[in-house]
């Protein structure tokens, strides 16, 4: 039986939804999605632990004002007012840079982390030098003679799959996040 409603957070709220008992896990949705994208996994999960899926702000039921907010502060104040002190981290494209965002910032909070098709937050696109580099890429990668040369991903791509190049920041960030969450 779920168990939904909303906290109030600064300048918003933002709506949830628990399914099950056990430990935690938190699934946080993608840019193009609710909370409901998780709807197929949450009766295996919820069989075994305790599955939390929430909207971000402008996402399905949850609110916001023109205020200033963090992603990764909202998910905090969401576990904090629900009472989940560790939870397992699952996150989809934005949702993975809401989860490893919250994993490098609150490690001792996060028992398991699943980033999945996600990019780095802050990283930006170095411009017409990266165009340029792309459009080689995809011309080569679109010639049947040339897949057999290259990797399974084009060079420009990250090991998440993100169309964003994998920079010494994003290196360091992926290297925090590794070493301060307890993997198992």
């Amino acid at each position: 039986m779920t168990r939904n409603g909303f906290i109030a957070v600064n300048g918003g709220r933002i709506y949830y939804a628990i399914d099950g008992n056990g430990p935690a896990v938190t699934l946080v949705h993608a840019g193009i999605a609710d909370h409901t994208m998780w709807d197929a996994q949450v009766s295996a999960l919820s069989a075994q632990y305790t599955v939390l899926r929430y909207d971000t702000r402008g996402f399905g039921r949850s609110t916001t004002e023109d205020v200033p907010f963090t992603n990764r502060a909202d998910l905090m104040a969401l576990l904090d007012q629900l009472g989940i002190t560790q939870t397992a981290l699952i996150g989809c494209s934005r949702g993975g840079q809401i989860a490893l965002d919250t994993a490098v910032t609150n490690p001792e909070r996060i028992t398991k982390f699943v980033w999945v098709c996600s990019g780095v937050a802050g990283y930006e696109q170095p411009g017409e030098a990266f165009d340029r580099a792309r459009s080689r890429s995809l011309a080569l990668w679109k010639r049947p003679s040339s897949r057999t040369t290259l990797s399974a991903s084009p060079p420009w791509m990250c090991a998440s799959g993100s169309m964003a190049p994998c920079s010494p920041r994003a290196v360091l960030r992926l290297q925090c996040a590794t070493k301060s969450t307890r993997w198992r």
